[in-house]
């Protein structure tokens, strides 16, 4: 008998014998054709076509977790079953039926207990949507099958003009990502942790097979810009920024190559945010798969660099990776300086972390002219403004600098002071390089001359920092 079972298991039928093998064999077609249909028309029903089903909190019936189940074990059964689940998704489901539900429930505040002493912990109170959990698991089904078919069915941004409906994967990137802030991440609040598996899951599937596995490929780069453009960028920044510090032992390159291990007993939220954070940093970092740096898509890129930057403080793991962003794709640095914000310089700590994080970028990052190239097209011709935004940030104005030297913060004095050192032996390299390879006329040197001279604190502000430590040496030794 075990023989028997054992040739059963071999064959993948589990314990079924060939009887129940040829019945298996003609039950799944007719399943296929004539039930499988009547799946989606459920999801229609029990989401109201997408408009969501009145009196039921979330606008999902009882019946689409369910009915997202079965799919899940029908796109698992063989190739041609995920490419019918995925032809069904796009022609038979009514628009607005995967975001309705993907959509999370709001997180409530729950007035606390009349009797007994006051309780943090029921102040916040978050409830689970099963079906938002299947639908991310559905799509990671499908993704898994690793056909390209498939993975183009549920990966398209969608049309309105042309009525084309957008794929499940870019639906779950976009909605089954989002959160309502950082709250998921509250321990006041009932964390849904296989809602954070299948993300994770989904996340990792996303990195594995679409952008580190080479014999997978959509074939069309359009598609996957548009899969991981805008809100999947800011979803990625938001809860990437709740993975473990970088640190000396784990490194910016850990993440790149999935390594950043860390213990079992982080929890499903932080290790949603570790697999978030993977992804995030290929899309920043690794020009050769990444489709945003392939379409020199730098805005996007910054932006995604500054929200990590807000989300995190200038930590010296991030200023490491950042550098490494800029070595890799030059042109980036532009972009970066051109949406950096300088604080106050009152705000001593903000103010000199910034400062400090653009020095570091000045003397670790890219040369000046190599941040130039990219501007250096059939043309094209190099502008005092090109020059000027690969040397300062744009918000640094020569006022706020003054305001600096004035401060009586000295670690604030001294770290501006470092950065018109830096500024101004960039520009000299910079001319240097530029007289060599572009054959800068006077005139052009001059007008740079002009401008970053303006941009210079007064020079008598300068001074004064000389007279003040003077001052502070005499009366310590008096």
């Amino acid at each position: 008998d075990n023989d028997d079972n054992d040739s059963d298991v071999k064959m993948g039928t589990g314990l079924m014998g060939n009887g129940d093998m040829a019945l298996h064999t003609k039950f799944l077609p007719g399943f296929l054709k004539t039930r499988l249909p009547w799946i989606f028309e459920i999801l229609n029903e029990e989401t109201e076509k997408g408009r969501g089903k009145s009196g039921v909190l979330g606008g999902c019936g009882p019946l689409v977790a369910p009915a997202l189940k079965v799919l899940q074990k029908v796109s698992l059964i063989s190739t041609t079953s995920a490419r019918l689940v995925a032809r069904y998704l796009d022609e038979n489901l009514s628009d607005g039926v995967l975001r309705v539900c993907l959509r999370p429930l709001p997180i409530r505040k729950e007035d606390p207990p009349q009797d007994g002493p006051h309780d943090s912990s029921q102040v916040k109170t978050k409830k689970k949507k099963p079906c938002r959990t299947e639908a991310v698991l559905l799509a990671n089904c499908l993704l898994e099958n690793e056909d390209t078919a498939v993975n183009t069915y549920i990966s398209k941004a969608g049309n309105k003009e042309r009525k084309i409906k957008p794929g499940i994967l870019f639906i779950v990137l976009r909605d089954g990502l989002f959160t309502h802030g950082l709250e998921i991440f509250d321990e006041k609040v009932d964390a849904d942790d296989d809602y954070f598996d299948a993300v994770a899951d989904i996340l990792e599937c996303v990195r594995r097979c679409l952008f580190t596995s080479p014999s997978i490929n959509l074939g069309n780069s359009r598609l996957l810009f548009d899969l991981v453009s805008r809100d999947p960028l800011q979803h990625l920044c938001r809860l990437s920024a709740q993975a473990p510090r970088l640190t000396s032992e784990t490194t910016f390159r850990d993440v790149l190559a999935a390594r950043d291990f860390f213990s079992n007993s982080d929890g499903a939220a932080e290790n949603l945010a570790i697999e978030a954070r993977r992804l995030l940093f290929l899309l920043l970092a690794d020009k050769s798969v990444s489709p945003l740096l392939l379409r020199a898509e730098g805005n996007q890129i910054a932006r995604s660099m500054i929200r990590l930057l807000e989300f995190q403080s200038v930590s010296l793991g991030l200023q490491k990776f950042i550098v490494h962003c800029t070595k890799q794709t030059p042109f980036l640095i532009r972009e970066l300086f051109r949406l950096l914000t300088i604080p106050d310089p009152k705000k001593g700590f903000d103010f000199v972390a910034m400062t400090n994080f653009i020095n570091t970028i000045l003397r670790k990052g890219p040369s000046p002219l190599e941040c130039l190239y990219f501007e250096d097209r059939p043309g094209t011709e190099v502008t005092v403004e090109n020059v000027i935004s690969t040397l300062i940030p744009a918000k640094l104005k020569g006022q706020s600098l003054a305001r600096s030297f004035q401060n009586r913060n000295s670690l604030v004095q001294m770290e501006s002071f470092k950065l018109v050192v830096v500024v101004l032996k960039r520009y000299q390299l910079l001319v240097t390089d530029g007289l060599k390879d572009y054959k800068w006329s006077v005139e052009f040197i001059d007008k740079l001359s002009s401008t970053i001279t303006q941009w210079l604190p007064d020079f008598q502000v300068v001074l004064s920092l000389r007279s003040r430590y003077e001052e502070q040496l005499s009366s310590k030794g008096g």
